[in-house]
């Protein structure tokens, strides 16, 4: 899996500033970097004026083009499978498949069922995954630590 990454270095230099994780699906950095369906976005891809605002939304850092030049960037990263259970049309439980959701879903009644799975790299990822398949719109977190990935915590 991809983890896509907003980095920001100094214009006089380059040196490395900072760096946030993030999520966004690759249909809608296709569509912010003017790219073609097939195009995978792999590469790093400096951010200008007219596409920060794309990112304001997601990111708790704040651009500041004055001072700093900011690029996407993507690294592999390891998936981990979530799990959708539901055990009525009210009672729901999204958590980790595996082991690291057992405890979860020790609490839900035996008849529950496996209604949807995904594969994410940060716990940012699986919720605004989840987030859209429920059709809640985006998902937020002021928490940095939600961003990066399981593997880097």
């Amino acid at each position: 899996m991809i983890q896509r990454y907003i980095r920001w270095y100094e214009k006089e230099g380059d040196a490395f500033i900072g760096e946030e994780p993030f999520y966004l699906s690759t249909i809608e950095l296709q569509f912010i970097f003017s790219r073609e369906a097939n195009y995978p976005l792999l590469d790093c891809y400096q951010i200008d004026n007219d596409q920060k605002d794309n990112f304001v939304r997601i990111l708790l850092h704040r651009f500041d083009l004055d001072k700093f030049d900011y690029f996407l960037e993507s690294h592999e990263a390891k998936g981990y499978l979530h799990e959708l259970w539901s055990e009525n049309e009210v009672e729901q439980l999204f958590c980790l498949a595996g082991r690291g959701g057992e405890e979860a879903r020790s609490q839900m009644e035996p008849d529950a069922e496996l209604i949807w799975s995904i594969s994410a790299t940060s716990h940012y990822e699986a919720m605004e995954k989840y987030y859209q398949h429920m059709g809640w719109g985006y998902y937020a977190s002021e928490f940095l630590v939600d961003r990066f990935p399981y593997d880097n915590k």
